[in-house]
């Protein structure tokens, strides 16, 4: 996912979605995958909606509490504690890998 987000702009970012994830990286035989997939997702969208202090619907920014933050020229990180998120993904089934309006 990282390689998938290189040079996108946060707000960008915060706009991915998972199906359109699950698809753009092929993993729709992999349910673990997927399952790490949606919680570094979640995370991810979590830390970028509270670093730029926004509100979006379906992030939940009370799940990710920043501890530092370091900005380069190249990079800004984040450190950052994460909740469980309150509810679990659902598992994509292969199926849907045939439908063209994911």
């Amino acid at each position: 996912m990282s390689q998938f987000c290189a040079g996108k702009t946060l707000e960008e970012v915060l706009g991915l979605d998972f199906r359109m994830l699950v698809t753009a990286l092929n993993l729709f035989a992999d349910e673990e995958a997927q399952f790490i997939l949606y919680m570094e997702l979640d995370a991810l969208k979590a830390a970028v909606a509270q670093y730029l202090g926004v509100e979006r619907e379906g992030v939940d920014i009370e799940r990710c509490k920043i501890s530092s933050v370091e900005q380069g020229d190249e990079f800004i990180d984040i450190a950052l504690v994460i909740l469980p998120p309150k509810e679990l993904p659902k598992i994509l089934p292969c199926s849907l890998s045939d439908r063209k309006d994911n």
